[in-house]
């Protein structure tokens, strides 16, 4: 398989012109040109045994069985790309450049390996090479530490609730947030059902798809969508995480565990869902780790998702509020001298008898616009 980089093995490569402008040979290998850059912290993760994992095609999207046909596959988009429709992205999206500003500015080293006449012409390896380093330069100031993180306490939960460990198994940096996780779950009797952890399920109202945490069984038997979220502050970001919910709430399709068709997902309460908030910045060391179960009101979280339905059409057919061209002109730049005169004139008249006189000298080829200059003179003046 060719990678983006034009290699198989996963070494990122980038072929391009050799310029001693940049001090680099032909081919560049990025790895071995940043191996002193720090990159993300990793975590150890639980042994699980092995489970369908799909493949993904353009944009990220889901490459699984069709669910109107039974021999054929489809590419779906994310639930979580839909759950970020609605989102409010300005301070994300500043912090991200902060990130990636420091990153530059703490290894400007990362911006020899860019030819900056390649980046302009939109040579298409330029621009993979510059996507990867753009990401090299925030991860190497910690910007992916908090998601591993995250991915480690949300794996380890899930060995835990499906019984392949205990809370002592897990490893001491992540123990007390799984354990914060368990303990909640069990104060409030809210039980992991193991078959129903980490399934993939179809929505047929954003026709996306999407792995679902888990569901789980309330006290009362009600079986509800459950997500695990390790964020600092979940309060910002709940509105995409409740379009998220909704999703997996209303789906109508589930992959079976072996990929190869699909299912009907058992009945999922359409009022609640709840989010076991673990924030990654707490730490036992520092008064002990919380687990917040947050109950998210799907109602209108369903609303809410049913307007990123609608925001996505309005986008995909924005071009259709283009109802005709009603007049095209091409411009040199160049003015009339018939207008480059009157502009001279009106601009040095004093009186409205001067600009009466402007007009009788120009009348024939007059324009609407001429007026306009001619009042604007006069207000100044203070004649009219």
């Amino acid at each position: 398989m060719t990678l983006p980089f034009g290699t198989s093995d996963g070494t990122l490569v980038e072929n391009r012109p050799d310029t001693s402008l940049f001090g680099v040979s032909n081919t560049i290998n990025v790895d071995q040109r940043l191996g002193h850059i720090p990159k993300a912290k990793r975590y150890p993760m639980p042994v699980m045994p092995p489970r369908f994992e799909p493949t993904f095609g353009r944009w990220n999207h889901y490459h699984l069985p069709s669910v109107d046909s039974t021999d054929t596959n489809d590419y779906y988009p994310r639930v979580t790309t839909i759950g970020k429709t609605l989102d409010d992205t300005e301070f994300l999206d500043k912090w991200k450049t902060n990130k990636l500003i420091e990153g530059l500015a703490t290894y400007p080293e990362i911006l020899d390996l860019v030819d900056p006449v390649l980046l302009s012409e939109g040579d298409p390896a330029t621009m993979s090479l510059v996507e990867n380093l753009v990401e090299r330069a925030r991860v190497a100031v910690g910007t992916s530490n908090a998601a591993n993180f995250g991915t480690a306490v949300h794996a380890w939960t899930e060995a835990v609730d499906h019984g392949l460990c205990r809370i002592v198994d897990v490893p001491i940096e992540l123990r007390a947030h799984v354990a914060a996780y368990v303990y909640a779950c069990r104060s409030a009797g809210i039980t992991a059902i193991p078959s129903l952890i980490e399934r993939i399920i179809y929505n047929p109202y954003t026709g996306s798809a999407g792995r679902i945490d888990r569901i789980s069984r309330m006290p009362d038997g009600t079986l509800v969508v459950l997500d695990v979220k390790t964020g600092k502050n979940i309060r910002n970001s709940v509105l995409g995480i409740g379009v998220q919910l909704a999703q997996y709430a209303t789906s109508t399709h589930m992959l079976s565990e072996d990929g190869t068709h699909w299912e009907t997902p058992p009945p999922m309460s359409q009022t609640l869902a709840i989010v076991a908030h673990i924030p990654s910045n707490a730490s036992a060391e520092d008064g002990g780790v919380p687990c917040e179960l947050v109950d998210i009101d799907l109602e209108r979280a369903i609303a809410d998702m049913m307007a990123s339905v609608d925001v996505r059409e309005r986008r995909s057919g924005k071009k259709n509020l283009i109802t005709g061209v009603r007049y095209r002109l091409v411009s040199d730049g160049a003015v009339s001298h018939v207008e480059s005169e009157v502009w001279g004139h009106i601009q040095s008249a004093q009186t409205a008898e001067h600009m009466r006189a402007i007009y009788a000298h120009y009348a024939q080829s007059w324009e609407p616009h001429f007026t306009e200059w001619g009042m604007a003179r006069l207000r100044y003046l203070g004649i009219v």
